[in-house]
């Protein structure tokens, strides 16, 4: 199609872009390709495209709301368009953790808790004669990973005992964060669930494996500015964000709030200084999902009875599970249900925002038990702010029968808990609790205590004193406390206690860090109507982690030691370690011994002569950031990268492998015929090498990839070339200095 085409420097709102676009005018219809409508900012809807002789454009009148005004003398055009046409200025305030996608290597894993303890008195009630061992075993993969735990224990005229505690196999994907566990475990479900121990099969969502992924409702402000501004984030009274804007619609997303009420602020200043303020109210709930997001838990097996006590006692049948699903960032729905033999329940609730305020749950819950059919309702709110902090839950029960009833937990009518903390600055902070519960057979049980505690002396010195009463029988009890350093990374605590019926008690406490936190020791005793006196320190050491003790009853005496060690075989080779409660890593330099690691900038150890350091520590399914140092390695050596984000699975170990280009390398020095030094910058090229080189002051040139015997090298630069041929026996891990040599043109 013809038509006179226009180039032509654009303007969009009276603000200049500094671009321009191609437009093509055509019977007074003016038109450009899509791809350049898009380019200069334009929200690009397929409804405006219209293709001609293949070519895909926009016609300007074909777009809602577009106004345009050509200049034909200074060639532009200056478009006036409504800020919904425009492609949002998006901007992310606080990006989350980035994604690094988790894995494990093949593996296993053996741990052993040795502790003995020794009572002078073989008959001593409060010490004993024993040694008891715990047990963990782990076997992992890219798959799957396998936990066993146990313990063992032998006691001067008792039985030696070995339990069993927990097995499982755990499959999980981090890309749609579930997991599916085979073995032992908790029942999960809302609050208003009781959990308890059960051995089968339990398939869930675990947002624990994807920290990226922010699960309550995340605010989005929108503003349109007209001209260019600064623009000023502040959260809760704190400026958390300042950056200059080009003027469009402008989104803020990934807004650094807190958990509770929030009070979300965003000033726009433009070039004459008028200020325009938007305020939004949030309040933000772990109770609350996103708007479309939904979690999922579904369990079934046998419940156990006795953990701890018996290895493997399971008895009666169930399955359950629940649903919840955010229908809006204010609401949130909850379904639950489970079975068991001659047993069925089901419950509906939801979760919801009022306002700025407060989140609110209410569940109404009904079984049909042996017993008979019940129902019970729950009721809970919850307040968070920075000074006045409220939690409240009360459930009551008309004949109702959870799973727990149903394999030997208390029965209960009601219970009723509410907690309230109030921030008085530097008055301190005031907690109160009430706690209460009823049970079936009319036991009943109530609980009122108190803490208020202030740091006085620039936060060097912390004072408490707090307070409960059982108000059922009477009981109660009054606590005073400080604590406050001693220098030298000691710090000290004492406490006194009062009770009903004249009980008081005296304790205190000295407890220091020495070697870089590798050493913590600590000496407390206690005195009134119960005497204690104990002493201990602790090692965490690379290899063990050690413990000893003494401790003094009544008159009575007895000491502790312990060992923890772990055995780990990965990659071919086995490492010993201390206690590894979470992941680890092998980290291997390739055939570079004595290489620094580091991990989160902590220098944790060195290379062995296989170039390898096992790495505790690490946090899994987060990025951890392990580095190593590029100054020890060898000089003929050179890395491409010499740090790197890793994400292990949970309890598993990974390989992460920095490749090291070993060539054997010298420094040449080059003279031109008549003695002087080629200019420096000259490109050196090394006859079978790939990279080329450059020319140093006085004619060094750093050459790598030289080979035993004849070497050529070849230089140019703008106004000539030469090239030189020389002899070379170089030793691999050395950086010798090799010529002059004559460079010929």
């Amino acid at each position: 199609m013809t038509g006179t085409t226009l180039f032509l420097d654009v303007r969009v709102n009276d603000w200049p872009l500094k671009l321009v676009a191609r437009f093509r005018d055509t019977d007074g219809r003016l038109s450009l390709p899509a791809d350049q409508f898009e380019g200069l900012g334009f929200l690009l809807d397929e409804a405006f495209v219209t293709t001609e002789d293949g070519e895909r454009r926009v016609y300007l009148d074909q777009v809602p709301g577009l106004e345009w005004r050509i200049d034909q003398r200074a060639q532009t055009i200056d478009i006036t368009a409504p800020f919904d046409r425009l492609k949002p200025n998006l901007i992310s305030v606080s990006p989350g953790v980035p994604r690094i996608p988790s894995r494990a290597d093949w593996g296993a894993m053996l741990s052993y808790d040795l502790f003995g303890e020794w009572s002078e008195k073989p008959d001593d009630p409060d010490l004993a004669r024993t040694v008891s061992i715990n047990l963990d075993a782990r076997l992992f993969s890219p798959w799957f990973s396998a936990f066993s735990t146990g313990y063992y224990t032998t006691t001067e005229g008792g039985e030696d005992e070995f339990v069993r505690l927990e097995s499982w196999v755990d499959f999980d994907s981090t890309e749609s964060a579930w997991r599916l566990r085979l073995g032992d475990s908790y029942t999960a479900g809302p609050i208003w669930v009781r959990p308890f121990r059960f051995g089968g099969i339990q398939w869930m969502t675990d947002f624990s494996l994807r920290p990226d992924v922010v699960t309550t409702p995340m605010p989005e402000l929108n503003q349109d500015i007209a001209v260019p501004s600064s623009v000023d984030l502040f959260i809760n009274g704190v400026q958390r964000y300042s950056r200059a804007v080009e003027p469009g619609a402008l989104r803020l997303t990934d807004l650094p709030i807190v958990s509770g009420a929030n009070s979300i602020s965003v000033v726009v200043t433009d070039q004459a200084g008028r200020r325009t303020q938007m305020i939004l109210p949030l309040y933000s709930s772990t109770l609350l999902l996103a708007q479309g997001m939904s979690t999922f838990n579904v369990e079934a097996g046998l419940a156990r009875q006795n953990f701890s006590l018996q290895s493997n006692d399971y008895e009666g049948t169930f399955a359950s599970g629940n649903f919840r699903y955010g229908v809006n960032d204010d609401l949130t729905v909850t379904g639950y249900a489970a079975v068991a033999k001659d047993y069925v329940t089901g419950a509906g609730g939801a979760a919801f925002a009022v306002g700025d305020l407060f989140v609110a749950e209410a569940t109404a819950l009904v079984s049909d038990a042996p017993t008979g059919t019940g129902w019970a309702w729950f009721l809970g709110v919850e307040r968070v702010a920075s000074r006045f902090n409220f939690t409240g839950r009360y459930i009551e029960n008309h004949g109702y029968h959870d799973l727990a009833d149903l394999f030997g937990y208390t029965t209960y009518k009601r219970k009723a808990l509410a907690s309230i903390g109030v921030n008085m600055d530097r008055a301190g902070q005031l907690n109160l609790t009430y706690a209460s519960q009823e049970e079936l057979d009319g036991g009943r049980s109530t609980v009122a205590s108190g803490t208020w505690g202030i740091d006085l002396f620039r936060n060097q010195i912390h004072v408490s004193t707090s307070a409960f009463a059982e108000l059922e029988d009477d009981s109660w009890g009054v606590v005073l406390a400080a604590s406050f350093p001693l220098g030298g990374g000691v710090q000290a605590y004492a406490q006194e206690t009062w009770r009903d019926n004249d009980q008081r008690a005296t304790f205190a406490q000295v407890r220091g860090e020495a070697f870089n936190q590798r050493l913590t020791w600590q000496i407390e005793g206690t005195e009134g109507d119960f005497e204690r006196f104990d002493a201990q320190a602790d090692w965490e050491g690379r290899f063990a982690n050690l413990h000893l003790a003494a401790t003094e009853i009544e008159g009575s005496a007895g000491y502790q030691a312990g060992v923890v060690q772990s055995f780990v075989f990965m990659d071919g080779q086995a490492y010993v370690a201390g206690r590894l409660d979470d992941a680890f890593a092998v980290v291997e330099v390739e055939n570079s011994p004595g290489v620094r690691v580091a991990l989160e900038n902590r220098t944790i150890g060195r290379t062995n002569d296989r170039g390898r350091l096992f790495l505790p520590g690490l946090q899994s399914y987060a990025p951890n950031a392990i580095s190593i140092e590029p100054l020890d390695l060898p000089p003929d050596a050179s890395i491409r990268d010499s740090a790197t984000l890793v994400s292990p699975r949970g309890g598993a170990g990974l390989v992460t492998r920095f490749a090291v280009d070993h060539a054997r390398s010298a420094i040449v020095t080059v003279r031109m015929p008549d003695g002087s030094a080629p200019p420096v910058g000259a490109r050196v090229r090394i006859a079978g090498v790939e990279d080329p080189a450059v020319s140093g002051f006085d004619g060094e040139i750093y050459v790598r990839g030289l080979q035993n015997g004849e070497n050529r090298l070849e230089l140019s630069w703008r106004e000539g070339a030469c090239s030189v041929t020389f002899t070379a026996e170089v030793v691999e891990g050395s950086l010798p200095r090799l010529g002059p040599f004559t460079c010929a043109p």
